[in-house]
């Protein structure tokens, strides 16, 4: 069973060409995540790819090769106390930058002092071969830098503290009316 009483969560975007999404969804899915169990206070991953069907279906956004609306429809949403009905669509600027958003949970963000050298001792567990499959790398870090970082085009990292979960605050009750 998962430990849910996360307390950092980290949100990667993954800028992954077509030609290279194949192999690194194998990498991710059976290398990179492998790793990360081996590091201490690791919860898990929400692995999702982006999806223009349901872009489209929802915000009008086409196949993802035309811009989409920087200001959209949505229902009862308020700019600055004023009804719009529409909200700022950030991810209409950046629709183009990212294919591939992880979120990996975490117990606290004391794990991120040791995150990424348990991840790349776990890198040496899951690939035991790696100096065999590559001799130019000196480090496991160079072996992943050949192996999986050479097939990204642009990522990033969002933090965020985590100080309450609403499923593990054990509280039930009827919602306070606004103010």
């Amino acid at each position: 069973m998962p430990n849910l009483d996360f307390k950092l969560v980290i949100v990667e975007y993954w800028s992954v060409a077509e030609q290279n999404m194949d192999r690194f969804r194998y990498f991710y899915d059976n290398i990179f995540l492998n790793c990360l169990t081996h590091a201490q206070g690791y919860s898990g991953t929400i692995v999702q790819e982006r999806s223009y069907a349901v872009t489209d279906r929802i915000l009008g956004g086409g196949d993802g090769t035309e811009p989409r609306r920087v200001v959209t429809p949505h229902p009862f949403l308020h700019q600055l106390g004023v009804r719009t009905d529409a909200m700022i669509d950030f991810d209409a600027l950046l629709q183009h930058e990212y294919t591939v958003v992880a979120t990996h949970l975490l117990h606290s963000t004391a794990t991120l002092e040791t995150l990424f050298p348990e991840f790349v001792e776990g890198y040496q567990v899951v690939q035991p071969n790696w100096r065999e499959e590559h001799p130019n790398a000196a480090t496991p870090e160079e072996a992943l830098v050949e192996d999986f970082f050479s097939l990204i085009d642009n990522h990033w990292d969002v933090f965020y503290d985590v100080h309450k979960v609403f499923w593990n605050e054990g509280k039930s009750g009827p919602v306070p009316a606004p103010r």
